[in-house]
Protein backbone atom coordinates (compact mmCIF):
# COMPACT_ATOMS: atom_id res chain seq x y z
CA UNK A 1 0.00 0.00 0.00
CA UNK A 2 2.88 2.23 0.59
CA UNK A 3 4.19 2.37 -2.88
CA UNK A 4 0.95 2.76 -4.34
CA UNK A 5 0.55 6.04 -1.83
CA UNK A 6 4.42 6.71 -3.25
CA UNK A 7 3.61 6.08 -6.87
CA UNK A 8 -0.15 8.62 -6.05
CA UNK A 9 2.08 10.97 -5.04
CA UNK A 10 4.75 11.40 -7.26
CA UNK A 11 2.49 11.68 -9.97
CA UNK A 12 0.73 14.46 -8.68
CA UNK A 13 3.76 16.12 -7.92
CA UNK A 14 4.36 15.72 -11.64
CA UNK A 15 1.06 17.47 -12.25
CA UNK A 16 1.63 19.94 -9.89
CA UNK A 17 5.17 20.94 -11.86
CA UNK A 18 3.49 21.06 -15.42
CA UNK A 19 0.66 23.17 -14.83
CA UNK A 20 3.40 25.65 -13.17
CA UNK A 21 5.17 25.34 -16.21
CA UNK A 22 2.25 25.81 -18.30
CA UNK A 23 1.19 28.88 -15.89
CA UNK A 24 4.60 30.23 -16.27
CA UNK A 25 4.54 30.26 -19.82
CA UNK A 26 1.28 31.77 -20.14
CA UNK A 27 2.42 34.69 -17.89
CA UNK A 28 5.19 35.60 -20.10
CA UNK A 29 2.42 34.96 -23.25
CA UNK A 30 0.37 37.87 -21.22
CA UNK A 31 3.89 39.91 -20.76
CA UNK A 32 4.45 39.96 -24.83
CA UNK A 33 0.87 40.50 -25.58
CA UNK A 34 0.26 43.69 -23.27
CA UNK A 35 3.79 44.99 -25.75
CA UNK A 36 1.66 44.17 -28.87
CA UNK A 37 0.23 47.03 -30.83
CA UNK A 38 -3.12 45.36 -30.37
CA UNK A 39 -6.00 47.55 -30.41
CA UNK A 40 -7.95 48.29 -27.11
CA UNK A 41 -10.85 45.43 -27.74
CA UNK A 42 -8.11 42.88 -29.22
CA UNK A 43 -6.37 43.79 -26.22
CA UNK A 44 -8.69 43.26 -23.63
CA UNK A 45 -9.94 40.15 -25.14
CA UNK A 46 -6.90 38.21 -25.71
CA UNK A 47 -6.08 39.53 -22.49
CA UNK A 48 -9.12 37.91 -20.24
CA UNK A 49 -9.19 34.66 -22.83
CA UNK A 50 -5.34 34.19 -21.43
CA UNK A 51 -6.94 35.10 -17.54
CA UNK A 52 -9.68 32.83 -17.72
CA UNK A 53 -7.27 29.66 -19.05
CA UNK A 54 -5.03 30.61 -15.95
CA UNK A 55 -7.77 30.76 -13.74
CA UNK A 56 -9.45 27.73 -14.92
CA UNK A 57 -5.87 25.69 -14.38
CA UNK A 58 -5.56 26.97 -10.92
CA UNK A 59 -9.07 26.41 -9.95
CA UNK A 60 -8.92 22.86 -11.29
CA UNK A 61 -5.56 21.59 -10.26
CA UNK A 62 -4.62 23.60 -7.29
CA UNK A 63 -7.92 24.08 -6.06
CA UNK A 64 -8.85 20.65 -6.89
CA UNK A 65 -12.07 21.47 -7.99
CA UNK A 66 -11.26 19.08 -11.50
CA UNK A 67 -12.16 15.82 -9.18
CA UNK A 68 -15.18 17.96 -7.62
CA UNK A 69 -18.91 17.08 -8.01
CA UNK A 70 -21.00 18.53 -10.99
CA UNK A 71 -23.00 21.03 -8.59
CA UNK A 72 -19.92 22.93 -8.29
CA UNK A 73 -19.35 23.75 -11.69
CA UNK A 74 -22.61 24.74 -11.98
CA UNK A 75 -21.76 27.09 -9.57
CA UNK A 76 -18.47 28.09 -11.50
CA UNK A 77 -20.59 28.45 -14.17
CA UNK A 78 -23.51 30.72 -12.93
CA UNK A 79 -20.56 33.47 -12.10
CA UNK A 80 -18.96 33.34 -15.45
CA UNK A 81 -22.07 33.70 -16.63
CA UNK A 82 -22.64 37.31 -14.35
CA UNK A 83 -19.29 37.92 -15.44
CA UNK A 84 -19.97 37.97 -18.97
CA UNK A 85 -23.47 40.15 -18.24
CA UNK A 86 -21.22 42.78 -16.14
CA UNK A 87 -18.73 43.15 -18.66
CA UNK A 88 -21.84 43.91 -21.52
CA UNK A 89 -23.25 46.30 -18.84
CA UNK A 90 -19.95 47.84 -19.16
CA UNK A 91 -19.23 47.81 -22.81
CA UNK A 92 -22.80 48.97 -23.21
CA UNK A 93 -21.86 51.96 -21.20
CA UNK A 94 -18.74 53.47 -23.44
CA UNK A 95 -20.64 55.42 -25.42
CA UNK A 96 -22.42 56.68 -22.66
CA UNK A 97 -21.98 60.72 -21.62
CA UNK A 98 -22.58 60.61 -18.08
CA UNK A 99 -19.87 61.98 -16.30
CA UNK A 100 -18.63 63.59 -19.37
CA UNK A 101 -16.90 67.13 -18.66
CA UNK A 102 -18.86 70.32 -20.45
CA UNK A 103 -17.18 73.02 -21.79
CA UNK A 104 -17.65 75.67 -18.63
CA UNK A 105 -19.23 78.47 -21.26
CA UNK A 106 -21.93 75.87 -22.33
CA UNK A 107 -23.15 75.51 -18.97
CA UNK A 108 -23.87 78.83 -17.90
CA UNK A 109 -27.30 80.34 -18.65
CA UNK A 110 -27.73 82.66 -21.46
CA UNK A 111 -28.73 85.50 -19.70
CA UNK A 112 -25.62 85.27 -17.64
CA UNK A 113 -23.55 85.90 -20.64
CA UNK A 114 -22.83 89.33 -20.29
CA UNK A 115 -20.84 91.59 -22.80
CA UNK A 116 -17.11 92.63 -21.03
CA UNK A 117 -16.63 95.70 -23.29
CA UNK A 118 -17.85 98.39 -21.08
CA UNK A 119 -16.76 101.36 -23.55
CA UNK A 120 -18.89 101.87 -26.52
CA UNK A 121 -22.37 102.76 -26.11
CA UNK A 122 -23.38 101.79 -22.51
Amino acid sequence: MSEHNEEHVHNQVKIYIRVFVILTVLTVVTVLVSRAQFGPAMAVFVGLAIATLKGGLVASYFMHLKTEKWWIYGVLLLTAFFFVVLLGVTYMTINDSFGEVVHPDLRMPAADHQDTDHGAGH
